[in-house]
């Protein structure tokens, strides 16, 4: 949207299938529609084994090896198109094909096609999944790739075995007209103590597990602290019992009240040890809000490093110290909040970040 709107000419290719959790079955019409101004073809996604890819994501998920054979299984029971695949090979010459993200099989099996006119952006995570060999096969091929974080292209680096001429570093655009409101949020949802706040997909994947552990024990040895751990998102986390009240769940939220909700925070704690960019971050930061990050995320804490806009923690004991600190140093938390802010402006600005993208073509159309 934001390249068509600088002059791009930009079209969506993409399936009839409604998404990974409806088993990739098709249900939109396939053919070409126009929305929100852009040219959406669908094409029909091919039948699948669906048993064999969820036993086989099962043992991934699991940590367990799969063997080569098994492997390439597992990327040709993802998602497929072979009219897709045609349309590209069709049209190969009038193209620049750009896929995103890294592991469905369209994106695996589609920079095959034309791997000259394909671009990835992978939204790599350092995961199980990112060291399969169809992984590492499209990431050697393709003509290149495109990361939102320097740390995301080191790992790539790592995965690929080589120095990657043709990984670009391109950014992520952040819309930068977004403020919040911390009196509004507090009056609407009666948050009255200072708190720390998730915002995300309440999963172990997103650790979210594991700031609500670090938080009860810090409530724990703390009995006389008024902070409270406000979560806002999709999915659910075991909550202890005898800090109910404590540990506010507020579900789904509309986003200006997500705003508001970074405007009133101690922090905006973000857990994850996956992360390719963290929009949540970047939303925080431009609400004036420092951040406190898991240091396993490379992404998080290069952000909060390069930045000066957080701290990251590793165990219970460090977490402790940045919860003790970010409390009682106001001057610190104003000069991590505006560092964060400055960083996202400046580095993640739609118009910096469309530049990067137009470039990468234009000079691969030299």
């Amino acid at each position: 949207m934001n390249l068509a709107r600088r002059g791009a000419i930009v079209e969506i290719l993409t399936t009839c299938a409604r998404g990974h959790a409806f088993e990739w079955a098709n249900h939109y019409d396939a053919g070409v529609v126009q929305e929100d101004g852009l040219v959406v073809r669908r094409f029909p996604a091919r039948p699948r084994d669906a048993g064999l890819f969820s036993e086989l994501n099962r043992r991934l998920l699991w940590g367990r090896a799969l063997t080569s054979a098994e492997e390439e299984q597992f990327a040709q029971e993802s998602i497929h198109s072979d009219a897709l695949y045609e349309f590209i090979e069709a049209h190969r010459r009038e193209y620049w094909f750009l896929f995103i993200p890294y592991l469905f099989g369209t994106t695996l099996n589609g920079t095959m096609v034309a791997p000259e006119r394909s671009f990835v952006i992978p939204c790599l995570h350092d995961e199980g999944y990112a060291y399969l060999a169809p992984v590492r096969r499209m990431l050697t091929t393709a003509r290149g790739i495109l990361f939102h974080a320097e740390a995301e292209r080191e790992l790539a680096r790592k995965i690929a075995g080589s120095a990657g001429e043709h990984f670009h570093l391109v950014g992520e655009g952040v819309s930068s007209d977004i403020s919040g409101d911390g009196t509004r949020f507090r009056r609407r949802y009666g948050v009255q103590e200072p708190f720390l706040l998730f915002v995300g997909r309440k999963d172990r994947l997103k650790n979210t597990h594991l700031l609500v552990e670090y938080f009860s024990t810090y409530r724990v040895s703390h009995p006389a602290s008024p902070l409270k751990l406000v979560l806002i998102g999709e999915g659910s986390v075991p909550l202890p019992g005898r800090l109910r009240g404590e540990i506010l769940d507020l579900g789904v939220l509309p986003a200006q009240d997500i705003y508001d909700a970074y405007a009133a925070a101690l922090a905006l704690c973000q857990p994850s040890r996956l992360e390719s960019f963290s929009l949540v971050l970047m939303e925080g930061w431009l609400c004036s809000t420092p951040a406190l990050v898991y240091e396993g995320c490379a992404v998080t804490r290069e952000h909060c490093v390069t930045s000066g806009g957080g701290l990251y923690f590793s165990d219970y004991f460090e977490f402790q110290e940045c919860v003790d600190l970010l409390r009682t140093d106001e001057r610190l938390r104003r000069k991590m909040a505006e560092g964060g802010r400055r960083y996202v402006l400046r580095e993640f600005n739609w118009d910096r970040v469309c530049r990067n993208y137009l470039d990468v073509l234009i000079n691969a159309e030299a």
